[in-house]
Order: structure tokens, then C-alpha cells, then sequence
């Protein structure tokens, strides 16, 4: 059995729930990737969204699971005013199909909800709903990202852990380091077995972001036993939060900027294949000629 799989047997088991073959999630066709941040406001529903859209452009076919209790925006940065919610799913009201709500721009969603302290504490039946749903889904789709909760609630470890891999989100701040390392730290306390991902967010400065994300990449192989793979890092720009105001995501709003480079990177980097990344105009032309480096790169 997956370590996935394993692990939410587990849970069910300990929770004294009857669990057979078709309440297992099953991982045929597609990663479940739990995307999650040590704080809030670190920008960790917007690169979930932009990130789909990137992975979109590299022929993935994705899911946006919204599964952030209290705290969920997905509908709001696309605009969606969804008929179904996760809690629908995990009241039974609805099935997991009957809740995904196609947005813009062909992305599948399930918007989350408010109201819940914890998703983990709502009844067994509830979370049988929910891992027939996936189950039942997981197979149209290459990748499913997870947009949990920020912090290290009950519930976000239990869906973070739940995922076949980790991408954390992190900015160059002390308490937004500082945060991450004390999720990442419960994540080895209960034995994670995934994958895990780094993106580095806001970034103004290329030569602190690497300092940090080196020192931080090195402390958590050296007191964690834990090994984190740097998918990239984004420039602290203000069209993302002109795109946040619209309503709009900024891989959209702004096709030609150098943000939009970064996600396809990340995307690329996540799935293994190098994207061709349009050229930026004459500018970028002769900074290539002379053998510089792309501006924003």
C-alpha cells in the first residue's frame, strides 16, 4: 500500500472507522500535491492558482482542491460563485463530481468552506464522502493541488500528510521562515514519507533569497533528516496584487511578464519537462547577445 493510502487507513482505523477498497485513494493517473505555508499572507492560494495554470500550459490536466477551512479564497481569486463547497461534500449533500465547478480559464475547482475549526473532527461518515470522492476523480487528472490552510492546525497536517508530495511556500521574513521550519518539523515528527517542494515568494532580492533558502535547506537535512527540493522563486512584483484586485490570475492578466516565466519554471521544474519560454522583445534579445542575464531572471 502507498504511503498515502497508508497513512489515512490509519487515521480511519484509529478513528474506529470501517474502511474497504473503493474508500482508498488510489494514485493510477495523479499526484496529490498539498501546497502549504508555516503563516498566513504569505501568498500561498495565489500561486496555487497560477501554478495550475502554468502546469495547464505544459498539457497537465489539474484539480484545485480548496481545502483551507475558514480561511478559503480560491472562489474569490477567480471570481467563482460555486453551488457546492467542500463541506457539501463532507455533509453528503453532494458528491465529490457533482461539487467541481469549471472557472475560468478551464480550471476545475472545489471552492472550500468557513465556519469549521477542523475538518478531522466532523464525523466518520463525512470523511468517508470525501475519500470516495477523490478516489472516484484522482484518475481524470495528472495533478491535484491541495490549497491547505496556513499554520499547523489538526487540520492541515492531516491534509497535508495526507498528499503524495509538499510544496511549501515560504517569503524571505523571519516569522515566515521561521513558521515554515515549525511545520516542517511536525511533518517529520509524523514521519512523512512524501516529496517536498520549496518555492520561495516576494522575492527583491536573488542573493538573500538564496542564502536563506540554502541555510534553510540544510537545517532540515541536518535536523530533520528531511530532503527539499527548490522548484523556484518569485520576484516580489506589483502586478500580482493589481491581478489579486481583479480578480484575476496575473499567468492571465499579464502573459508576457518575467512572473509569469517563473511559474512556467515551477511547473516545469514540478513535472520534469523544461518549458520554452517566449522571448521578452528586443531588450531581452540583446541582453541574451551579450551574454547577460535575462532582466527579472
Amino acid at each position: 500500500m502507498n504511503n498515502q493510502a497508508s497513512k489515512l487507513k490509519d487515521y480511519v482505523k484509529n478513528n474506529n472507522m470501517e474502511i474497504n477498497n473503493k474508500h482508498k485513494f488510489h494514485k493510477d493517473n495523479s499526484r496529490i500535491i498539498a501546497v502549504s505555508s508555516g503563516k498566513g499572507g504569505v501568498g500561498k492560494s495565489t500561486i496555487t492558482v497560477n501554478l495550475a495554470l502554468a502546469l495547464r500550459e505544459l498539457d497537465q490536466d489539474i484539480f484545485i482542491i480548496d481545502s483551507d477551512i475558514g480561511m478559503a479564497n480560491i472562489d474569490v481569486l477567480l471570481g467563482l460563485n460555486s453551488k457546492y463547497d467542500l463541506n457539501h461534500v463532507l455533509e453528503g449533500i453532494c458528491t465529490l463530481k457533482q461539487a467541481v465547478e469549471t472557472g475560468p480559464y478551464g480550471l476545475n475547482v472545489l471552492s472550500g468552506i468557513s465556519g469549521l475549526d477542523d475538518v478531522l473532527n466532523v464525523s466518520n461518515d463525512n470523511i468517508k464522502h470525501l475519500l470516495t470522492g477523490v478516489s472516484e476523480i484522482e484518475k481524470e487528472y495528472d495533478v491535484i493541488l491541495l490549497d491547505t490552510g496556513a499554520g499547523a492546525s489538526q487540520s492541515v497536517i492531516n491534509f497535508t500528510t495526507a498528499a503524495d508530495e509538499i510544496l511549501l511556500v515560504l517569503t524571505p521574513e523571519p516569522t515566515s521562515i521561521m513558521d515554515s521550519y515549525s511545520l516542517i518539523k511536525l511533518l517529520s515528527s509524523s514521519n512523512y514519507q512524501g516529496k517536498l517542494h520549496l518555492v520561495v515568494n516576494r522575492v527583491n532580492s536573488n542573493q538573500e533569497a538564496d542564502k536563506i533558502i540554502n541555510r534553510f535547506i540544510n537545517t532540515a537535512r541536518e535536523y530533520l533528516n528531511l530532503d527539499i527540493e527548490l522548484l523556484g522563486k518569485i520576484p516580489d512584483d506589483h502586478i500580482i496584487q493589481e491581478s489579486i484586485k481583479k480578480q484575476q490570475p496575473v499567468f492571465k492578466l499579464h502573459p508576457d511578464s518575467q512572473v509569469n516565466d517563473k511559474f512556467l519554471e515551477i511547473a516545469g521544474n514540478l513535472v520534469g519537462i523544461e518549458p520554452e519560454l517566449p522571448s521578452r522583445g528586443i531588450k531581452s534579445f540583446f541582453y541574451k547577445l551579450v551574454g547577460q542575464i535575462t532582466p527579472g531572471r
